[in-house]
């Protein structure tokens, strides 16, 4: 499969990896992409893969610092919790039932 541009960010769908243009890499190769040469059509913007790609990285974020995968999702989703103190209490040794209640 080829690699496919979502608004600022180049999406590999073989393995997900997502890259930026002005990392001069793209999906593990050595390719440079110029922007310059992308048409406008090309560079599309998705909203909705985008706020995805925030919320998957949200929870994977949640779940390192000790959250189970349901609560991390419940988390991600929801837009005003503070992603950074609900790392913090999990990691200052908050029982997660706790950490939920004092975020939700």
């Amino acid at each position: 499969m080829n690699p496919k541009p979502y608004g600022n960010a180049i999406l590999n769908p073989s393995n997900g990896e997502i890259h930026f243009p002005r990392a001069r890499r793209i999906m593990g190769t050595r390719e440079a992409l110029s922007e310059v040469n992308m048409s406008a059509a090309n560079l599309q913007t998705r909203p909705d893969f985008e706020l995805e790609l925030v919320e998957q990285w949200r929870a994977h974020s949640l779940e390192r610092a000790g959250y189970d995968s349901e609560s991390a999702a419940v988390l991600a989703a929801s837009h005003e919790i503070d992603l950074h103190l609900a790392v913090k209490l999990a990691e200052s040794g908050c029982p997660i039932n706790l950490a939920l209640q004092i975020l939700l």
